[in-house]
């Protein structure tokens, strides 16, 4: 709280600080590396809750909001786990291989 006084006026306001987002590490226990209509659990146990997953080629690989991925098509994609809040994003990334 801060305080100001002004004679006989007074003012107080109520400040809330909040932390910077973190979005952790992604932990990939089963691998980097899926087979086309395959599935691969990611997990972020490290990070803030609440974040999103986002695949950068949805034309090869394909996340869920619970970090599962789906191999579409050969080929890579770098997959992000997303936090915001009023301070900012933070971001997780990890490098996926798509094989046939």
């Amino acid at each position: 709280n801060i305080t100001y006084t002004l004679g006989e006026a007074v003012a107080t306001i109520l400040i809330t600080i909040q932390s910077s987002p973190n979005a952790g590490s992604i932990e990939t226990p089963d691998g980097t590396s899926v087979g086309v209509g395959l599935t691969l659990q990611l997990t972020d146990t490290t990070g803030d809750a609440g974040g999103t997953w986002i695949s950068s080629s949805t034309a090869h690989a394909t996340v869920d909001s619970t970090g599962l991925v789906t191999g579409v098509e050969p080929g890579g994609s770098i997959l992000f786990y997303q936090v915001t809040n009023s301070c900012g994003t933070s971001q997780a990334t990890v490098v996926i291989s798509v094989t046939p």
